[in-house]
């Protein structure tokens, strides 16, 4: 009842392997979408034809990665300067990487903190911000990344934001 998501994909994985699981996927379930979380700032263009849809999540709220190395792989969020902003630069350098312009891209805006890289969550009106800027900046979907210590206005936040983006969107 779901769409195939391929996480990552993860550091060392070539990109033919992840283009052989997206063929995979769809012989087996051609009718559902293929969706790819796409991390860094660079992979779309990499990854554009391993899925039906792009998924980016730049988790820039207090964001302390360090550099980002070939060794170290994933450090949160790579070019971000820690700001809302960060998401609409995100999607707009996502977007001119695709060959296809109209190859649907969702948000996965962060909707948690506390952990490894990230010193606190985003507060309500900075998730706010970046569903909205989103929305503004092309994506066509949004996805909230929470985790089970993410808090209770936050989540709230969440239902609400979804409220709003089903409303103006029908």
């Amino acid at each position: 009842d779901g769409a195939g998501n391929i996480e990552g994909p993860p550091v060392g994985v070539e990109p033919a392997e992840v283009y052989a699981a997206y063929r995979i996927v769809k012989e087996m379930d051609p009718k559902r979408p293929v969706l790819i979380s796409l991390n860094c700032m660079h992979s779309a263009k990499i990854y554009q034809h391993a899925a039906d849809i792009i998924m980016v999540d730049p988790y820039p709220i207090s964001i302390d990665a360090g550099p980002c190395t070939p060794e170290f792989g994933c450090c949160g969020c790579d070019d971000c300067v820690g700001s809302v902003q960060d998401v609409a630069n995100r999607l707009d350098h996502v977007a001119d990487q695709l060959e296809d312009p109209s190859k649907p891209i969702w948000l996965v805006a962060q909707a948690f903190g506390k952990e490894l890289h990230w010193s606190r969550e985003p507060t309500p009106a900075e998730l706010r911000c970046m569903t909205y800027l989103g929305l503004q900046h092309g994506a066509s979907g949004i996805v909230y990344w929470l985790q089970t210590q993410s808090t209770s206005p936050l989540i709230d936040e969440v239902k609400q934001l979804a409220e709003e983006v089903k409303h103006i969107s029908s």
